[in-house]
């Protein structure tokens, strides 16, 4: 009789403490990304994962005192220096060009939105967005589910998300059964405006 794939026993690490405290570690780490992290806590919280959120804090935590140990603690002024610029020009000013910047307040103003409408709908949209995702992790959904409607939402949830970001759209888990099941690229393209190429 063959033998079972290596994938088995996936779900079980998965929901082990070993395989939680390496979520959150994972989760941490994508601390480099921080526009994309504001709606994770809140389903890590709505779910009731604590050990998940606490490895994640924990991991942030260590990364930040080793980057103020290895860079000094200027570093982190100069970080905000950098998000001032990306803030006027790349987002406020449309440098990088408002066709590449993913998100309802690049679509606002690419039509000739103020910047005051642009983040209200922006605002708007990022509230329905966590709305939605905390009612839709305490349900039973199928975690396939929760999980493409998560980075879905992710995407969704910040203004500044540009085109090459769409590429978190394509990926499946490595550990869930390739079937039929959601993932966010099918369900990105329900969601998607026209003008994401990576969609058509």
């Amino acid at each position: 009789m063959a033998s079972s794939p290596p994938r088995s026993s996936a779900p079980r690490f998965a929901n082990s403490t070993a395989g939680r405290g390496l979520a959150g570690v994972l989760i941490g780490c994508l601390a480099y990304k921080p526009q994309f992290g504001l709606l994770i806590p809140l389903v890590l919280m709505v779910s009731g994962r604590w050990r998940v959120f606490a490895a994640a804090a924990v991991t942030v935590a260590l990364l930040a005192l080793a980057i103020t140990l290895v860079f000094g603690a200027e570093v982190w002024t100069a970080f905000l220096v950098s998000t001032r610029f990306t803030r006027m020009i790349v987002l406020k000013q449309g440098g990088t060009g408002w066709f590449k910047i993913q998100s309802v307040f690049s679509l606002v103003r690419m039509w000739g939105g103020g910047i005051a409408l642009a983040y209200a709908l922006q605002g708007a949209v990022t509230l329905l967005v966590a709305a939605t995702l905390g009612w839709l992790w305490r349900t039973a959904a199928a975690f396939p589910l929760k999980a493409a409607a998560l980075v879905i939402g992710c995407l969704l949830a910040t203004p500044y998300s540009l085109d090459y970001d769409l590429m978190l759209l394509r990926r499946r888990s490595p550990i869930l059964p390739s079937t039929d099941r959601p993932t966010a690229s099918s369900l990105s393209k329900k969601l998607c405006w026209p003008r994401c190429g990576s969609c058509r």
